[in-house]
C-alpha cells in the first residue's frame, strides 16, 4: 500500500563542495506519507527516499559530483527530514488551494452567502 500514496517531488538546495564552493541543486525524491498502524499493518512515519540530483536549472551535474553528493544527500537524515518537511508544506498549500477555489467557484455560481 506504501507504493500506492508516493509522490515524487523536488527540493531546491544550496550544497557544500567544501573547497569547490556552493552549488544550487534540485534534489529529486519521492515522499511516502506516514500510515496509522492497524490490525494488519505495521503503520509507519513520513520519509522520503532521494532519487537523483541535478543543476537546479534543470542540467546534469559531473557524473563524478553526482555519485558523491548522491551518496551523501541519502545519508543525511536532515536533508531528508527537509524534503518530508518540503513535501508535507506543498500537500497543505495544495489543499488550502482547492479549498480556496471551491470556495470562489461556489460564490461565483450561488453568489454570496447571507446576503440579504
Amino acid at each position: 500500500m506504501r507504493e500506492d500514496r508516493r509522490l515524487s517531488a523536488t527540493l531546491h538546495y544550496t550544497a557544500d563542495l567544501g573547497m569547490a564552493g556552493e552549488i544550487d541543486i534540485l534534489i529529486e525524491y519521492d515522499f511516502f506519507p506516514a500510515e496509522r498502524q492497524t490490525r494488519t499493518e505495521p503503520g509507519c512515519e513520513a520519509s522520503a527516499d532521494i532519487t537523483g540530483v541535478t543543476m537546479a536549472d534543470g542540467s546534469p551535474l559531473q557524473p563524478e559530483i553526482a555519485a558523491g553528493l548522491m551518496e551523501s544527500l541519502r545519508g543525511d537524515d536532515e536533508i531528508k527530514a527537509l524534503c518530508v518537511a518540503n513535501a508535507i508544506h506543498a500537500a497543505k498549500d495544495a489543499a488550502d488551494n482547492a479549498a480556496i477555489d471551491r470556495a470562489e467557484y461556489e460564490q461565483s455560481r450561488f453568489g454570496w452567502w447571507g446576503a440579504a
